[in-house]
């Protein structure tokens, strides 16, 4: 990661992989993200890694982030950074893959330009009750809710461009449906 730091005119597009081999906060503050005007970025751990990743976080990307993708982060907590709104004003795609041992989604309430949200295989938000979701512009929605087995309320309001996700009947333990306000089949 030390080596994007030199690269000044790096903008665009960017996939940083094997993210467990940063070893310290000094090494992923070198890489300078926030100073690069990366409008699509790609966090990736390897799957079958024996390290633990390290990702400094207090350095946030480049603030016209419009897509952001982690997948198979080990923490239990995602970094503070990851769907602030004040600095991630632009983010129109949010994809959340493989965080195995994630507890909970990061707050995603101002994201006010989101249009996709993607959740895999974030098996550990099994306990998550309450699903509530309100956004206009989302044209698409998490695809498969059947892990949250204790899943009792969902609130899908306003999101007229989404299609319902898939597998919504195998939710054993959904109680009501406050409003179901949706658009694709």
């Amino acid at each position: 990661m030390k080596e994007l730091g030199p690269l000044k005119n790096l903008k665009g597009e960017i996939n940083i992989y094997c993210l467990e081999k940063v070893e310290d906060e000094e090494e992923a503050k070198i890489a300078k993200l926030k100073e690069k005007e990366i409008f699509e970025l790609g966090l990736y751990s390897s799957y079958d890694r024996e390290e633990d990743m390290y990702y400094d976080k207090d350095e946030k990307p480049h603030p016209n982030l419009k897509s952001l993708t982690i997948k198979f982060y080990e923490g239990k907590k995602f970094p503070s950074w990851v769907g602030l709104s004040s600095l991630y004003h632009n983010l129109i795609e949010l994809n959340l893959k493989y965080c195995m041992e994630c507890e909970e989604v990061p707050t995603l309430g101002q994201l006010s330009s989101l249009r996709v949200l993607e959740i895999d295989y974030m098996v550990k938000l099994f306990n998550l009750q309450t699903l509530r979701i309100e956004c206009p512009d989302l044209i698409k929605l998490p695809e498969d809710l059947s892990n949250l087995i204790n899943l009792r309320h969902i609130c899908i309001i306003d999101c007229e461009n989404a299609a319902a996700p898939k597998n919504m009947g195998r939710l054993t333990c959904r109680q009501t449906f406050l409003d179901f306000c949706m658009g694709q089949d």
